[in-house]
Protein backbone atom coordinates (compact mmCIF):
# COMPACT_ATOMS: atom_id res chain seq x y z
CA UNK A 1 0.00 0.00 0.00
CA UNK A 2 3.03 2.92 -0.22
CA UNK A 3 1.85 3.61 -3.68
CA UNK A 4 -1.64 4.47 -2.58
CA UNK A 5 -1.89 7.23 -5.16
CA UNK A 6 -0.90 5.21 -8.35
CA UNK A 7 -3.43 2.90 -6.93
CA UNK A 8 -5.80 5.99 -7.09
CA UNK A 9 -4.95 6.79 -10.45
CA UNK A 10 -5.98 3.77 -11.68
CA UNK A 11 -8.60 3.63 -10.50
CA UNK A 12 -9.81 7.00 -11.63
CA UNK A 13 -8.62 5.43 -15.35
CA UNK A 14 -10.88 2.73 -14.99
CA UNK A 15 -14.09 4.37 -13.85
CA UNK A 16 -13.18 6.91 -16.48
CA UNK A 17 -12.73 4.29 -18.82
CA UNK A 18 -16.39 2.50 -18.08
CA UNK A 19 -18.06 6.09 -18.41
CA UNK A 20 -15.90 6.61 -21.80
CA UNK A 21 -14.79 9.59 -20.88
CA UNK A 22 -11.32 10.28 -21.79
CA UNK A 23 -8.83 11.95 -19.00
CA UNK A 24 -6.42 14.73 -20.39
CA UNK A 25 -2.58 13.33 -19.06
CA UNK A 26 -1.18 17.03 -19.22
CA UNK A 27 -3.91 18.13 -16.57
CA UNK A 28 -3.03 15.54 -13.70
CA UNK A 29 -1.64 16.93 -10.71
CA UNK A 30 1.89 16.15 -9.45
CA UNK A 31 1.60 12.89 -7.07
CA UNK A 32 3.86 12.98 -3.89
CA UNK A 33 5.92 10.65 -2.73
CA UNK A 34 3.38 8.82 0.27
CA UNK A 35 6.33 9.92 2.97
CA UNK A 36 6.40 13.38 1.47
CA UNK A 37 2.51 13.47 1.79
CA UNK A 38 2.73 12.34 5.34
CA UNK A 39 5.18 14.56 6.07
CA UNK A 40 3.27 17.60 4.60
CA UNK A 41 0.12 16.23 6.88
CA UNK A 42 2.65 16.55 9.94
CA UNK A 43 3.61 19.81 8.80
CA UNK A 44 -0.09 21.15 8.48
CA UNK A 45 -0.86 19.83 11.68
CA UNK A 46 1.70 21.52 13.60
CA UNK A 47 1.18 24.81 11.36
CA UNK A 48 -2.10 25.20 12.30
CA UNK A 49 -1.45 25.16 16.10
CA UNK A 50 -0.37 28.75 15.68
CA UNK A 51 2.23 28.56 18.31
CA UNK A 52 5.95 29.18 18.35
CA UNK A 53 6.93 25.31 19.51
CA UNK A 54 4.35 24.29 16.68
CA UNK A 55 6.24 26.66 14.16
CA UNK A 56 9.22 25.04 14.77
CA UNK A 57 7.61 21.39 14.39
CA UNK A 58 6.13 22.52 11.17
CA UNK A 59 9.02 23.64 9.75
CA UNK A 60 11.18 20.61 10.44
CA UNK A 61 8.06 18.04 8.93
CA UNK A 62 8.01 20.38 5.89
CA UNK A 63 11.29 21.03 5.26
CA UNK A 64 11.62 17.03 5.18
CA UNK A 65 8.91 16.91 2.82
CA UNK A 66 10.60 19.33 0.38
CA UNK A 67 13.58 17.13 0.31
CA UNK A 68 11.76 14.03 0.02
CA UNK A 69 9.92 15.24 -3.17
CA UNK A 70 11.11 18.87 -3.91
CA UNK A 71 8.46 18.86 -6.58
CA UNK A 72 5.18 18.75 -4.07
CA UNK A 73 4.08 22.07 -4.23
CA UNK A 74 1.57 22.39 -1.16
CA UNK A 75 5.01 21.39 0.98
CA UNK A 76 6.64 24.39 -0.57
CA UNK A 77 3.11 26.65 -0.38
CA UNK A 78 2.77 25.40 3.77
CA UNK A 79 6.36 26.51 4.77
CA UNK A 80 5.57 29.96 2.24
CA UNK A 81 2.37 30.63 4.44
CA UNK A 82 3.92 29.48 7.56
CA UNK A 83 6.84 32.55 7.02
CA UNK A 84 3.86 35.02 6.10
CA UNK A 85 2.26 33.95 9.54
CA UNK A 86 5.67 34.75 10.96
CA UNK A 87 5.92 37.87 9.83
CA UNK A 88 1.94 39.19 9.97
CA UNK A 89 2.73 38.45 13.78
CA UNK A 90 5.72 40.05 14.20
CA UNK A 91 3.86 43.58 12.78
CA UNK A 92 1.32 42.83 15.32
CA UNK A 93 4.21 43.30 17.97
CA UNK A 94 5.94 46.36 16.03
CA UNK A 95 4.09 49.85 18.00
CA UNK A 96 2.57 51.91 15.67
CA UNK A 97 0.80 48.35 14.65
CA UNK A 98 0.06 47.31 18.06
CA UNK A 99 -2.59 49.74 18.90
Amino acid sequence: MSDIFALQDEVAQAIAGALEVRLAADRRQHTPTLSAYEAYLRGRHHLLRLTPESWARARKCLDEAIKLDPAFAPAHASLGWGYFLIGANAMSLWPPWSR
